[in-house]
């Protein structure tokens, strides 16, 4: 007997196929258009009929269901006068059986009728011993069978008639029934890790024109129901060329049929027979009665493809039995899915050429919709490719759908922007997954959006009482508002935006949730506590967000966990004109709680402590808790935190009290890092009751830098002394307004708020005197500077000369927060220079992935443009020798090379190992920074990106650069052993209080730094007896902080493990990857590795 099956339409089978067709005895039992289908997976079973004997029940997912790559499994049904047959075949590479635990905690299945449930499954043993347990009972005539197989098990079972009807399941023969079948996958926890469900829908099993069987059934019996016996699958319904197939028969008969011989052929459209095997035989472990039919024998066959077969082909089981003559049964089958997967994978290519390249240069009528949404439609295209790298194993054909049906949609998408609409704009009640392009490194950074449907609105319950700190009362009233005032009414048809932040190492590919009446926003980064540049990062993404959909700007909620709940601070802090309020949840804000609990810090004072003190407090939110008299925020803290401390967030309450600020603290008894979901949903409930008011009459704004100059009406334009906090307080009372600085040399008001009359003079009284007195501002901007001892109108800056502005500050790491560009030179005669000016850059676009997962740009000195100039800050890479663009600038700085050695002033630092790392506004185009990295010779460059900056504790300040400039040698290792360190005053010029040089005593304790000079493949041939690893260059390493130290410890002290000292080796600090090139001239290698 020979079973054929083939691909494609039945109107389209090539000839050669129906001319061998039709030289078997045909039998034609499947009505069209229903067939029995060659199964890629799961889902493949979702559309088949019912197959009396081998029935594929599956109909529908749980939507519980998680593991869909973890576990997988077919289920099939068959039936007699006498009983009701089941087969269960599970691939789960994780499977265990399991006895020590109850079978309903243990991988099993569940069949659920009506009034009655089994559970059934395989214990521990040799072999595993099949399991059941019914409830309320065990039927008596329950046979069950099953085996371990390598990646998984097989369980079957069968169950009388009679049984069924005397538990309720089934109430007569003759009525219909219904089943669900549920695959219940533990993988060791507390519940289950997956759930798969089957449900068969009603079906008469009384009837059928296919088949009756009998005690008495024969081979000669078998043609009249050959379909129905004989669903064939493949267990991947694809063919490329060198990858295993494997395909399965199942079939029911007499059990001296499961002796036969099957051999299976492949034939391709041609008619050529491309595989022909002999399959492994399978047989049912149900117990045979005699004289009944055996249910659910099979065989497997499993080969490797010769080519590929991306068109339909045919498949062919045939029985070899001398008695019986060739029989044949056709069916449709899938259409091989290489060919369509390869199709939707160069139509998904072709998509990305044309976006990326209107990006580059779009069309001028559409170019603004076009840089708003091309980001994103890339960012998706690259999820849709990721998402189907390869052809999905678990479930073909519904992949390829999804495949299909996700890049349609944004091909549809994109005709739309070319149009000149932004597709997101009228989305509703969906999530998507959005981008924008970084100008930092010109990355995509991702962020997720959850629109609402139209009319949804914010659920109205109101919060219940909060538990408070005993020491603690809450404060309820607003600080922000005078008394009877209220906020201005809702924008209509507006929702609220609640913007959350991800803790650590968050998913950039997370989704937002679903939160009824809010519009939502997820921003996921791995790592950086939204400091420093993600800072810009998450005001980018609200902005984008605001302009695409209509949010109500004066209900615009930030909150987070974790790190998500320092950069809820660290945001609300320096920004607090863009929220209605705050919601951080154990967030860090203090790092001076960290030295108190946990010893870290500078352990004896120096004469740099001040200025490493002031350098950790401008990264407290503590420090500038003065921003938030307008900004209410509800935050919560376990009080057995042991990754953030408690203190953190008392502290933050505390000071906050001080200020008599509105606020709201919840600290939870016994609660480590962490919070049960009711605290959240206590600060969502919380939010619906806060309303920004943009034009506060009263503003308070402290900052350390000019990057943050302002929040509201008020803007921090230039400092009395660089290096100390600045702040500025602000009362308006109509046209009246009183102002209070501190350390502020000149400050702007921003006189747009409803409730300051054009028509009448404007008096501001500046640290109790009057500074100005008539119109309001044309511009309704007014400029004070502080000049002589008194306050005096003035303009914006000093035209034609360098200042310290918020766009050029300073330190060196503000480079670091625009556009940037790496360049390395390639100007050095000797190749080793040019070398290692190279390397270092390409090692600190290594360190820069660590932050956005993305390489910036990087650049030869002989690659560079004037529109680079222009565009971007330029990091150059190597001395006047090595780099041409330092050549032609650092004569023009104030920090300049000579020789060999390097000036500040009328000092002169000289010696092989001496290096300066340094910002300035680029003399060639001074809206734009340069830096210099360089060492007069190699020697210095070598390592120069992670040196100086490692006594932060704190993970986004590793690495660190904090000043201006620094001009180090070998025994650099601190901020005390520096030649020179310092920043540049407010008119970027040298200035000797803001200047220090290395203490004399402290850089002698320094042991000198080594570095390597060997490299492996110049070495004679008398030096390759042995070589010390720290001798030879490194090729590359990648370390999470700091850089490899050669014959000393990571912090500078000699090498020791245990109590032994080394004079030779090389010290890492994990996580750490180094990697040597030994040009193939070595044979061994030995080591002593340890911690120091």
């Amino acid at each position: 007997m020979a079973l054929w099956l083939w691909t494609g339409r039945a109107d389209a089978e090539p000839e050669v196929w129906r001319t061998a067709r039709q030289r078997a005895r045909f039998f034609p039992l499947l009505p069209a258009p229903h067939g029995v289908k060659v199964e890629g997976g799961l889902e493949e079973w979702a559309e088949h009929p019912a197959l009396l004997l081998a029935l594929a029940a599956q109909t529908e997912f749980s939507p519980q269901w998680t593991g869909l790559r973890d576990s997988s499994a077919k289920v099939f049904f068959g039936f007699d006068e006498h009983f009701l047959y089941g087969a269960f075949l599970v691939a789960d590479d994780r499977w265990e059986a399991d006895g020590k635990r109850p079978l309903s905690q243990s991988d099993h299945w569940e069949l659920r009728w009506e009034r009655w449930t089994l559970l059934l499954g395989l214990g521990k043993g040799e072999p595993p011993r099949p399991m059941a347990e019914g409830l309320p009972e065990t039927p008596p005539g329950l046979a069950v069978g099953g085996e371990a197989r390598p990646g998984g098990y097989t369980l079957e079972w069968r169950i009388p008639w009679e049984e069924l009807k005397r538990l309720g399941a089934v109430r007569d023969f003759a009525q219909p029934f219904a089943l669900d079948v549920l695959y219940v996958d533990w993988d060791g926890g507390r519940s289950p890790d997956s759930v798969l469900r089957w449900s068969v829908a009603p079906l008469d099993w009384s009837t059928s024109t296919y088949l009756v069987p009998t005690p008495s059934l024969s081979l000669a019996d078998l043609p009249r129901f050959a379909a129905a016996l004989l669903p064939m699958s493949t267990r991947r319904n694809y063919s490329l060329e060198d990858e295993w197939a494997e395909v399965d028969v199942l079939f029911g008969g007499p059990a001296g049929l499961a002796g036969l011989p099957m051999l299976l052929k492949v034939f391709d459209a041609e008619g050529q027979e491309v595989v022909s095997r002999f399959g492994l035989r399978w047989q049912t472990k149900l117990p045979v009665e005699a004289g009944r039919l055996s249910t659910l024998h099979g065989y497997s066959w499993r080969w490797r493809t010769p080519r590929p077969m991306p068109q339909a082909y045919l498949l062919q089981a045939e029985w070899r039995s001398p008695t019986q003559a060739l029989l044949g049964q056709s069916a449709t089958v899938l259409l091989s899915a290489g060919d369509v997967f390869r199709r939707l994978r160069a139509r998904l290519e072709m998509l990305q050429q044309r976006i990326e390249g209107a990006e580059r240069r779009p069309p001028r009528e559409v170019a603004e919709v076009v840089q708003r949404c091309a980001p994103s439609l890339l960012l998706q295209l690259q999820d849709l490719a990721e998402t189907y790298d390869r052809l999905p194993s678990w479930s073909v054909r519904r992949g390829l759908m999804e495949f299909d049906v996700g890049l349609a949609q944004l091909e549809d998408w994109w005709e739309q922007v070319l149009a000149g609409r932004n597709p997101f704009a009228a989305l509703r009640d969906t999530t998507l997954l959005l981008a924008y392009r970084s100008p930092i490194d010109d990355q995509l950074w991702p962020y997720s959006v959850r629109i609402p449907a139209e009319g949804e609105t914010p659920p109205s319950t109101q919060p219940g009482p909060l538990p408070l700190l005993p020491w603690l009362e809450p404060e309820v009233r607003d600080a922000g508002r005078f008394p009877g005032e209220e906020a201005s009414p809702p924008a209509p048809q507006r929702w609220p935006m609640l913007v959350t932040l991800s803790g650590y190492g968050g998913s950039r590919f997370g989704s937002a949730g679903l939160e009824p009446g809010f519009l939502t926003v997820y921003i996921g980064r791995p790592d950086g506590d939204y400091k420093l540049w993600f800072e810009y990062d998450i005001l980018r993404v609200i902005e984008e967000v605001q302009q695409t959909w209509p949010v109500d700007p004066d209900r615009v909620y930030l909150h987070g966990g974790s790190m998500g709940g320092t950069g809820t601070w660290q945001v609300g802090v320096h920004y607090p004109d863009r929220f209605a309020a705050l919601g951080p949840v154990c967030g860090n804000c203090n790092h001076r709680v960290w030295e108190e609990v946990w010893g870290w810090g500078q352990k004896e004072t120096t004469f740099m402590t001040p200025v490493r003190d002031f350098l950790e407090d401008s990264e407290d939110a503590v420090q500038f808790a003065e921003n938030l008299t307008n900004l209410p925020a509800y935050f919560v803290h376990g009080d057995k935190d042991d990754i953030v401390p408690v203190g953190h967030s008392r502290t933050m309450a505390a000071r906050l009290k001080a200020l008599g600020y509105t606020f709201r603290y919840e600290e939870l008894p016994g609660v480590g890092h962490g919070v049960p979901g009711g605290a959240y949903d206590r600060i969502k409930r919380w939010f619906l009751e806060q309303r920004r008011d943009p034009y506060p009459r009263r503003v308070v704004f402290k900052t350390a830098w000019l990057r943050h100059r302002g929040a509201y009406w008020v803007e921090i334009l230039r400092f009395r002394r660089w290096l100390r906090f600045a702040s500025i307080e602000a009362r308006g009372e109509g046209n009246r307004f009183t102002v209070r600085t501190e350390n502020v040399a000149r400050f702007a008001l921003r006189l747009e708020m409803p409730w300051v009359d054009p028509q009448q003079p404007l008096q501001v009284w500046v640290d109790s005197l009057l500074a100005y007195q008539g119109p309001l501002p044309a511009q309704r901007r007014l400029v004070l500077e502080l000049r002589e001892g008194t306050w005096q109108p003035a303009e914006e800056g000093s035209p034609g000369r360098l200042e310290k502005t918020a766009e050029l500050c300073g330190p060196i790491e503000h480079a670091f927060m625009g556009p940037y560009l790496l360049v390395y030179g390639t100007q050095s005669p000797d190749p080793w220079e040019n070398e290692v000016a190279r390397l270092m850059a390409e090692e600190f676009a290594e360190r820069w992935k660590r932050w956005s997962l993305g390489r910036p740009r990087l650049k030869a000195d002989t690659e560079v443009t004037q529109e680079d100039v222009e565009r971007y800050h330029l990091i150059l890479y190597g001395s006047p020798q090595v780099n041409l663009w330092t050549a032609r600038i650092h004569h023009l700085l104030p920090i300049r090379f000579e020789g060999d050695a390097i000036l500040l002033g009328k000092r002169r630092f000289q010696g092989p190992d001496v290096g300066v790392k340094m910002i300035y506004p680029n003399p060639l185009y001074p809206r734009r920074y340069v830096c210099i990295f360089a060492g007069v010779t190699w020697r210095g460059t070598y390592g120069i990106n992670g040196r100086f900056g490692n006594w932060f504790d704190w993970g986004i300040l590793d690495d660190r650069n904090w000043f201006d400039f620094g001009i180090f040698d070998e025994r650099t290792s601190s901020p005390e052993t520096f030649l020179a360190v310092g920043f540049f005053d407010q008119d970027w010029e040298l200035d000797p209080e803001l200047t220090w040089f290395g203490d004399p005593e402290e850089r002698a304790k320094v042991a000198p730094r080594r570095v390597p000079t060997k490299r492996a493949a110049e070495l004679p041939a008398e030096a390759l007896q042995e070589v010390s690893l720290s001798e030879l260059v490194p090729k590359s390493w990648r370390m999470e902080r700091g850089t490899p130290a050669f014959d000393q410890s990571f912090n500078g002290y000699p090498l020791r493990l245990g109590r032994r000292r080394f004079q030779r080796g090389v010290s890492l600090r994990p996580q750490a990857e180094i990697l040597y090139d030994l040009a193939g001239r070595f044979l061994t290698f030995e080591a002593w590795v340890g911690i120091d």
